[in-house]
C-alpha cells in the first residue's frame, strides 16, 4: 500500500516551531490533538456509551487530565506501573489495567501502591490464577475484575460461551466484560470486527451469573464509531488521540487528524535515496504487512523509508523526486504511533499561533 495521503503544507508549522530544537523530535500539533480529544467524547454521547480512552498512546498526565476534563468515564492503561505513575502525577481515576495480570508477590504489591492512588481498580482476567491472591485480601477494597473475551484477535481473553464459568471462580468482585478488536486492523476489515466485538459481548453477557450493572467495554480505533451499540456500555480508544499513518491507510481516521509526527534532519541525499537521522530508535520497526515502509513522508510522497538502522531511516527515491536536500527538516509520519511515543523523553506541543511548549513523556517506560 502508498506511503500514504498527507498533504505536506499541513506540518509545516511543526517545523518552524521547533527549528531551534535538534532532530529528530516529536511534535504535536496541539489544535488537532484537542479536537480529536473532543471527537472521541462525541462519539460516545452519539452512541449512549462512555468513553474510557487508552493512555498507552500519549504516556502522558496532562493528556490523561484533557480526556478526564473532556467527559472520560475513566481511563485505561497497558500495565499497573502506567497506573502507578498516572497516580503519582497526581491524576486519580477508575483505572483499568486492560492486559491480564498475573498476580505475584511483585505484581501485588505494585497493585497495592495503585490502589492507594486511584478511586477504583479494574483488573483484566482471562484466568483464576491471574487474581486468586485477591481472594481474602485486605487493602483492595476498590479493586474489581474486568473478564477479558476473545472476540477475534487470537491474543489473550476467553472464549465468549465461557466468561460466565470463570466468573463463577474468581473471589474478587467482577465490573464488568471486554474485548479488544485488534483483528480491525488492515483495510476493509473495521466493520467485521465491530460486528465481532458485539457478538462476543452479548455472548459473555448473556452467560454472566449476575449480568445486571455490568460494564460492557469494547474497543478499539478502526471500530471506534462501529461497536457503540447494545450491549456495549463503553469504549476503549488509544490511537485515535494523535493518529498515525496505519489508522489513516485504514480509513479509521482522516489524513489531517493526524496530529503527531517526528521531525527529522536529512543527514545524506542522492538521487535515488536520502537518509534521515530518525532510525528504529526513533519510529521503531513496526509495520504493518499491508503497509510498505516505516512511515510516510509528506514532502515526497512517492518515497517509502525502505531501512531503518538504529540512528538512521533509508529512503528510496523515484523518478518524482523533490529538491530536498542535505541539512533540510522534514515531518515522518509514523506507522504505529504508540510504541513511537515510548521512544521519547518529551514531546513539544505546537498550538495554533505557532508557540512550542515542550512537555515530559512522563509515563514512559513503566512497562511492569
Amino acid at each position: 500500500m502508498s506511503p500514504g495521503p498527507f498533504d505536506p503544507a499541513i506540518f509545516d508549522h511543526l517545523i518552524d516551531a521547533t527549528r531551534d530544537l535538534p532532530t529528530p523530535l516529536l511534535v504535536i500539533d496541539d489544535t488537532v490533538v484537542a479536537a480529536n480529544i473532543l471527537r472521541l467524547a462525541e462519539v460516545g454521547e452519539e452512541h449512549g456509551v462512555d468513553v474510557r480512552p487508552h493512555i498507552k498512546t500519549h504516556k502522558s498526565s496532562l493528556l490523561s487530565r484533557r480526556q478526564l476534563d473532556a467527559g472520560a468515564v475513566g481511563l485505561a492503561c497497558a500495565t499497573l506501573s502506567e497506573a502507578l505513575g498516572l497516580g503519582e502525577a497526581g491524576v486519580s481515576t477508575e483505572i483499568m489495567v486492560a492486559a491480564p495480570v498475573f498476580l505475584d508477590r511483585p505484581k501485588t504489591e505494585l497493585l497495592r501502591r495503585v490502589a492507594a492512588l486511584h478511586d477504583r481498580v479494574l483488573l483484566a482476567a482471562d484466568s483464576p490464577e491471574g487474581t486468586r491472591v485477591l481472594g481474602g485480601a485486605t487493602g483492595f477494597d476498590n479493586v474489581a475484575v474486568m473478564i477479558e473475551v476473545d472476540s477475534g484477535n487470537d491474543r489473550t481473553g476467553v472464549a465468549p460461551e465461557d466468561a460466565g464459568d470463570l466468573a463463577s471462580t474468581i473471589e474478587v468482585p467482577i465490573a464488568g466484560i471486554f474485548t479488544h478488536g485488534g483483528h480491525s486492523y488492515g483495510p476493509g476489515k473495521a466493520s467485521a470486527a465491530a460486528d465481532d466485538e458485539v457478538r462476543a459481548l452479548s455472548t459473555a453477557l448473556d452467560g454472566m451469573p449476575d449480568p445486571d450493572g455490568l460494564i460492557v467495554s469494547a474497543g478499539s480505533t478502526p471500530t471506534a464509531t462501529l461497536a457503540g451499540r447494545d450491549p456495549v456500555t463503553e469504549l476503549r480508544v488509544g490511537t485515535s488521540v494523535f493518529g498515525d499513518r496505519q489508522q489513516t491507510m485504514m480509513g479509521s481516521i482522516e489524513p489531517d487528524q493526524v496530529g503527531t509526527a517526528v521531525v527529522t534532519t536529512i543527514i545524506h541525499a542522492a538521487p535515488d535515496k536520502l537518509v534521515l537521522d530518525a532510525g528504529a530508535k526513533t519510529v521503531t520497526k513496526d509495520r504493518a504487512e499491508w503497509l510498505d515502509g516505516y512511515g510516510a513522508l509528506p514532502a515526497e510522497p512517492n518515497s517509502t523509508i525502505i531501512r531503518l538502522y538504529d540512528n538512521h531511516g533509508v529512503v528510496s527515491r523515484d523518478e518524482t523526486r523533490s529538491g530536498l536536500k542535505v541539512g533540510e527538516r522534514v515531518v515522518l509520519i509514523p506507522n504505529h504511533i504508540c510504541p513511537v511515543v515510548n521512544c521519547f523523553d518529551e514531546m513539544h506541543l505546537v498550538d495554533e499561533d505557532g508557540a512550542d511548549t515542550a512537555i515530559p513523556v512522563d509515563l514512559r517506560g513503566n512497562l511492569a
